[in-house]
């Protein structure tokens, strides 16, 4: 009998460990923040980005002066310092 309860109670608490963290897990936040920073990238990228500009990255990079950014390249490292600039512009 004592043996059973025993072993009962072993189950019982292992159940219970096992299953706080599924639980937990399935929370949501009520509300999410427009303030985070995917949701400010998002949001700026694709208020600011136009077809024109984009058409101006594209044919800079796939031009003939990146030399096909093979590695290690002068082409390689202009695409990198044009990404890099593109990026500061933008934050």
């Amino acid at each position: 009998m004592m043996k059973n309860l025993k072993l009962y109670s072993l189950v019982l608490l292992l159940v219970l460990a096992l299953s706080q963290p599924l639980v937990f897990a399935q929370r949501r936040d009520a509300k999410v923040k427009a303030t985070t920073p995917a949701a400010l990238l998002a949001a700026r990228g694709g208020e600011t980005i136009t077809a024109a500009q984009l058409r101006t990255y594209l044919t800079f990079i796939a031009s003939d002066e990146m030399e096909g950014r093979d590695t290690p390249s002068r082409g390689l490292d202009r695409s990198r310092n044009f990404s890099r600039s593109i990026s500061r512009a933008g934050a």
